[in-house]
């Protein structure tokens, strides 16, 4: 959602009710790890 340039984070925010540091930390993992999957790395 994004990455398409559609949606800001307060738009992403608002959309998935959750805070900005949240949405950072999932931007951040995807650009690290290439996935949003919500499971820890071991």
């Amino acid at each position: 959602m994004r990455t398409t340039g559609d949606y800001t984070i307060a738009d992403l925010m608002e959309v998935f009710s959750t805070g900005r540091a949240t949405v950072y930390r999932v931007l951040d993992r995807t650009k690290t790890t290439g996935t949003t999957d919500a499971a820890i790395p071991r």
